[in-house]
């Protein structure tokens, strides 16, 4: 399911957008994001996620419902993790993979978020091709 994009200036004037090696996308589709919770149990936070925006080597995902026994797990270091995601126009889903550079916890009485970066360091080459591909078709045609 496509949202509609949250309102963020993604001009040359903010300095977050200049400073990326890429440019980045708002995109706003639904999809899963797997991260191992621990090295050696085999357990995984496995969640509804929602990929903000992404470039060909990063991605801000959302995670709106985070259980909060997660958070220290997720707060422990530059943790792989694995995306999948479906956009509209493709037939098959994208697989992406990395690790989490930063995050940003969200917590109140009755439920907790997550918006995490996350560079896209382990995405195998054919993956990233078919990003790259998706990504020229959202540029605007000048």
């Amino acid at each position: 399911m496509v949202l509609p994009p949250p309102p963020r200036d993604l001009s040359d004037t903010d300095p977050e957008y200049r400073r990326r090696r890429f440019p980045r996308f708002p995109i706003n589709i639904e999809g899963r994001i797997r991260v191992p919770l621990a090295e050696y149990s085999g357990g995984s936070l496995n969640a509804k996620a929602v990929v903000e925006d992404i470039s060909l080597n990063g991605a801000r995902i959302r995670i709106p419902h985070l259980r909060r026994e997660h958070h220290a797990t997720l707060m422990h270091g530059r943790r792989k993790c694995a995306i999948t995601l479906q956009f509209p126009e493709e037939n098959v889903p994208l697989f992406l993979s990395g690790e989490i550079a930063w995050i940003d916890l969200h917590s109140d009485a009755t439920q907790s978020s997550a918006v995490l970066g996350v560079e896209l360091t382990d995405t195998p080459p054919p993956e990233r091709e078919r990003l790259g591909r998706l990504l020229e078709n959202k540029q605007p045609k000048l």
